[in-house]
């Protein structure tokens, strides 16, 4: 990934870059609905901490770029991303059951999140490319926001 260097202006981030970036929060909150629902508390310490705090300093980080486009904040979004990744889920399910037999706790509750934020800030760390980002990391929010709806109001797929 590579971050852009040095300030730019609020009108660097403006337009499909600001598409970009508010995708970072967007996509950890619909991993976020996908697993826990509305509700505050997860199934783990981890799951609950990871909502209620990593998820809102992404928030706040990107905001905080978008404002001054400093690029050491991308650089802590995408660290912060990482995070999600440590195992935490005890739900057993056809997506963490594989998961929760052999490390005890599965990584993926997030992963919608985390693909989104990586195709995110590689989107605004090479603006040749954004569009095409933009694109498929909304396309991953809507489908977790579909799954979302589908899995804890209609019970589909289970």
């Amino acid at each position: 990934m590579r971050l852009p260097t040095g300030k730019m202006t609020r009108r660097a981030v403006a337009g499909k870059p600001a598409l970009a970036l508010a995708a970072l929060p967007l996509g950890f909150l619909a991993s976020s609905l996908d697993c826990m629902g509305l509700s505050v508390a997860g199934c783990s310490r981890v799951c609950t901490a990871i909502k209620l705090v990593v998820i809102p300093v992404i928030a706040l980080a990107s905001a905080a770029y978008f404002r001054t486009a400093d690029a050491p904040l991308l650089f802590g979004v995408g660290l912060f991303s990482f995070v999600t990744l440590i195992p935490h889920c005890m739900c057993y399910n056809p997506g963490n059951g594989w998961w929760i037999d052999n490390l005890g706790a599965s990584p993926v509750c997030y992963v919608w999140g985390f693909m989104v934020s990586m195709i995110a800030l590689g989107a605004l760390g090479d603006r040749g490319r954004v569009w095409g980002s933009v694109v498929v990391c909304y396309a991953i929010i809507i489908g977790a926001m579909s799954f979302f709806l589908a899995h804890h109001y209609l019970h589909f797929p289970w």
